[in-house]
């Protein structure tokens, strides 16, 4: 917009004015100068503010694809092996459900062979994908909403997320027998120090089971006792923090989990290809790695870097021209002045001082002002992120010094083009 209102000024001006008054108008009217510094003033703070957004949001993106989220990301494969009817506990016969169930094992039977997996499972949830708000209590009816999935034993050990207390129960009674994990930072939430000492329940079912005698029963309404605890880990966008958590943990039956050997990505995605075909002769194979997965969490971070980073350049693009012009013009109504000067013995150093020096303090006063406006920017942008850069005099200092020699290289490409004219040449012409 700025070259735009800048474009509009003159257009007017020189359009309806008597081509002999505009051109006495530009060579002698000091006026059109001022108002162009004063564009090119803000356009300077644009430059210089886009340019600060621009380095911090980079480093920010750095910081977030660099920062561990507390979990294995690398190898892990989540894929879609299990193409059963979803309506099947209504419309299965004994004999159809005995081919599902073959199927599965079956599944799992080429699993096992394959040597290039180091370890698999079926889990409700990958570590990205669900989970959702419950409110537990603690014996002391404390309620706290916690963030709340229903893994496998084999999540934690798939993830390398560490026990602090306690074991991962392996065994279990029934598809409705369930244990509770807690990280550590929901164990402090309850106000909990000890594991002996946790047990937490829910306000609403967890779950629905049937017991025996045939009866429904709500799972996890009663005090239930906590028998591991986790490290905590970023269960989301790594701005988001540390959540109190609780793992829900029983026999999982969903995607499949997979973890691969190194360099073998190729070979397990062609042998699930063929487990698939084999078993359900489709080739409708859909898998995801956690790795993209945890990538598209930063998309709009990334987006937003590449945005400052392209409006930055632009900004210095046009900065650039409109110094470039401005310079031009001004020294240009200088030459006069310039060629007496050299006449009378002033070096490149003294027109140097003297040309700058406008310019300088232009560029100065633009960097004094973008500096708090940027922090500002940048502090309502993050206030709500957990995780953060902060702003170092290093980002202040690098766009300073490309504002400088940007500039600098401007100016002195244009200085020396006017310090190259012939003194006697000029004073004849004037």
């Amino acid at each position: 917009l700025l070259p735009l209102v800048t474009s509009i000024y003159p257009y007017i001006r020189y359009n309806y004015l008597p081509p002999i008054v505009s051109i006495r108008s530009i060579t002698s009217n000091r006026h059109a100068i001022t108002v162009r510094m004063t564009f090119l003033f803000f356009q300077y703070i644009i430059t210089i503010l886009l340019l600060i957004l621009s380095f911090y949001f980079g480093k920010q993106l750095h910081f977030l694809l660099n920062t561990s989220p507390g979990y294995r990301t690398e190898r892990i494969l989540r894929a879609e092996l299990l193409h059963e009817n979803k309506n099947y506990l209504r419309s299965d016969t004994e004999e159809k459900r005995n081919e599902r169930f073959a199927r599965q094992d079956r599944i799992k039977q080429l699993l096992n062979e394959c040597p290039h997996i180091e370890m698999w499972m079926n889990s409700h949830y990958s570590i990205l994908r669900g989970g959702s708000i419950c409110m537990l209590l603690n014996d002391q009816d404390t309620r706290q909403p916690m963030l709340t999935l229903f893994p496998s034993p084999q999540f934690f050990q798939l993830y390398d997320l560490k026990v602090l207390e306690g074991e991962i129960p392996q065994k279990f009674e029934g598809w409705s027998d369930y244990k509770m994990v807690l990280n550590k930072a929901a164990m402090k939430a309850m106000g909990y120090t000890r594991l002996e000492d946790a047990f937490v329940r829910s306000e609403s079912p967890l779950w629905i089971s049937v017991s025996e005698k045939g009866e429904m029963e709500e799972g996890g309404t009663k005090l239930m006792p906590v028998v591991a605890v986790i490290d905590d880990y970023y269960p989301s966008h790594l701005t988001e923090g540390i959540k109190p958590m609780a793992f829900v943990v029983g026999p999982g039956n969903s995607d499949f989990l997979i973890a691969v050997s190194p360099d073998k990505e190729k070979e397990v995605i062609e042998y699930l290809k063929k487990t698939e075909k084999e078993i359900y002769n489709t080739e409708d194979f859909t898998y995801t790695w956690l790795t993209d997965e945890v990538h598209k969490l930063y998309a709009q971070d990334r987006q937003t870097a590449n945005i400052y980073f392209v409006f930055a350049l632009i900004a210095i693009i046009i900065s650039c021209l409109g110094l470039f012009g401005l310079s031009l013009f001004d020294i240009r109504q200088r030459y006069r002045e310039i060629a007496i000067r050299k006449v009378n013995g002033a070096g490149m150093k003294d027109l140097y001082l003297l040309l700058f020096r406008k310019y300088i303090k232009v560029i100065g006063c633009a960097f004094v002002l973008a500096i708090p406006l940027a922090y500002y920017l940048i502090y309502m942008y993050t206030r709500d992120f957990v995780l953060k850069i902060p702003v170092d005099i290093g980002i202040y200092l690098a766009v300073l010094a490309i504002i400088s020699f940007i500039s600098s290289s401007t100016l002195i490409w244009q200085i020396h083009k006017a310090a190259q004219i012939d003194p006697a040449k000029i004073i004849r012409s004037e």
